[in-house]
């Protein structure tokens, strides 16, 4: 038989698909965690807020507006690494269903024109550019 690309391509890769599905889901754990971490924080930051809701010294006003301003943004950035995460998943079942189906289609494609290229002979599947077998 003749050897061809295709042939060696569902060795060359074992289980890509599942590899980036892999580490794409990893990826996408870190910024559940990294949201997690936010959410302890934007809490800590609240009861800070709270705790100091009597005092009225100098600055209190400030001090209350300052808080409020970062318990919202730690609430928008954790609604983005959630939708990060969100994204990341979407992608990584995506992309390893594609990959899925290409390895597929190589495992498949490959002892076909393994097959062909030794019934037909070497030089139809290997033509050199620019000229047609």
């Amino acid at each position: 038989m003749t050897p061809t690309a295709l042939a060696a391509a569902p060795g060359a890769f074992p289980g890509i698909s599942g590899l980036v599905h892999e580490h794409l889901t990893a990826l996408a754990q870190r910024y559940d965690d990294a949201a997690e971490h936010l959410g302890a924080l934007r809490t800590r930051v609240a009861e800070a807020g709270e705790t100091h809701e009597t005092w009225r010294g100098p600055g209190a006003r400030l001090f209350t507006v300052q808080v409020e301003r970062d318990v919202a943004g730690l609430g928008e950035d954790i609604a983005s690494c959630r939708e990060a995460s969100r994204t990341l998943r979407w992608a990584a079942t995506a992309l390893a269903d594609r990959l899925a189906e290409l390895e597929t289609a190589a495992g498949i494609g490959a002892p076909l024109l393994s097959a062909l290229g030794a019934v037909l002979g070497p030089g139809l599947l290997t033509a050199p550019a620019g000229r047609r077998p």
